[in-house]
């Protein structure tokens, strides 16, 4: 599709793909300041071409350019770019304290997978409950992992640590969950509702993070 593009508009956009070229990721309070624009000027900009607003069009042409423009929009934006920057910006708070991932089953393997990842940012993360073992630190986050939201013993360990716990996430493709209540943020992953659908709870659990570990490198 083309887009007609006023002379400001055209400007702005070669330089955020420029930008983006150089593996930076334009940020919008910036991009209107050098522009002499408002954010809502960009905003609307971006809507403009299509997208859901300014991070998405961020996120999608960086992993356009990652994957070699293969990828469609639609393969590429999963999540609401807005989610995926609250749960980036509530790990860096946590960066200099200790951050636990835990799940049951298939769970504690992306709870594995989200530990080695992490720690290769230089955070402080464990994979095992955070009950099991003294907690050294006054403040710490607990990341749960529960298709259900309903697993027994993730639900149970929640109930404990509520009194003392400074934040805690909710990886669940439930709305509306039992654990969801004992946690400070629920985030949604979609998976397939069709009868014989494949389960991709799982991988897009993994995706998710991969577009947190995006954020959180820059």
């Amino acid at each position: 599709m083309v887009y007609q593009l006023n002379h400001t508009e055209h400007k702005i956009y070669q330089e955020i793909m420029k930008a983006i070229a150089k593996g930076e990721l334009p940020k919008l309070t910036k991009v209107a300041e050098e522009n002499y624009v408002s954010t809502t000027y960009i905003v609307k900009f971006a809507k403009k071409l299509g997208y859901s607003g300014f991070s998405e069009m961020i996120y999608v042409n960086k992993y356009k350019q990652r994957l070699g423009n293969t990828a469609s929009n639609s393969e590429i934006a999963l999540f609401d770019q807005e989610d995926v920057h609250k749960l980036a910006v509530l790990i860096s708070q946590f960066s200099d304290k200790i951050i636990f991932v835990f799940g049951i089953g298939y769970s504690a393997i992306i709870a594995d997978y989200l530990q080695k990842k992490l720690s290769k940012l230089g955070l402080f993360v464990n994979s095992s409950s955070p009950i099991d073992m003294t907690i050294p630190y006054q403040e710490y986050l607990v990341i749960f992992i529960s298709k259900s939201g309903e697993t027994d013993d993730v639900l149970e360990i929640a109930k404990k640590i509520k009194p003392t716990v400074s934040a805690s996430i909710l990886l669940t493709a439930a709305s509306d969950s039992t654990i969801g209540r004992h946690v400070t943020h629920t985030q949604v992953v979609e998976t397939e509702r069709e009868p014989n659908a494949p389960d991709l709870f799982d991988s897009r659990c993994l995706a998710l993070f991969e577009y947190i570990l995006l954020e959180l490198n820059q």
